[in-house]
């Protein structure tokens, strides 16, 4: 068994696809800007039988006074909170995480949440949240295992 560290994982071409029979985070996703490129890249680097493991920080991680509170800046206000920070949160909720891995092919195998009551009303987020649904604002973290479906065996493009 090799583990092996790669870098910029952004560049899809830096793992040969279909050769990598885990990848696991923690606390990393949470800090990726485009998550939709990242579970793709994710898809083709793994093998047909591959999983990944992640856990996952839904937190302000400081930014807002309350654990949720991210979720209530607007855009231009985010920009100014997050500065040139490289690996700023991404504010995504785990409904976002969970749909982009069904249509980037993967199969939920566990999902276990940690919730906390939300401090913010439906009114105060931001329109760029929302969507968002009660669950979304009560889940502070999540641990995800999801494996490649056979069901959706082609790569997407990225």
């Amino acid at each position: 068994m090799i583990i092996t560290y790669k870098a910029p994982w952004v560049d899809p071409n830096i793992v040969e696809d279909r050769t990598v029979d885990m990848i696991f985070s923690q606390a990393v996703m949470e800090h990726v800007d485009d998550i939709a490129k990242a579970y793709g890249t994710m898809k083709r680097w793994l093998k047909p039988s591959g999983y990944i493991s992640h856990q996952i920080d839904f937190k302000s991680h400081g930014t807002a006074s309350s654990w949720d509170g991210h979720w209530t800046f607007g855009d231009f206000a985010w920009k100014l909170i997050r500065g040139n920070r490289l690996y700023g949160i991404n504010r995504m909720p785990i409904s976002a995480h969970t749909e982009l891995l069904n249509k980037h092919g993967f199969d939920i195998h566990c999902l276990l949440t940690n919730k906390m009551e939300s401090t913010i009303s439906r009114d105060k987020l931001s329109s760029r949240f929302n969507w968002m649904s009660d669950e979304d604002m009560t889940i502070a973290g999540a641990f995800v295992q999801a494996s490649v479906s056979h069901n959706h065996d082609s790569v997407l493009p990225l």
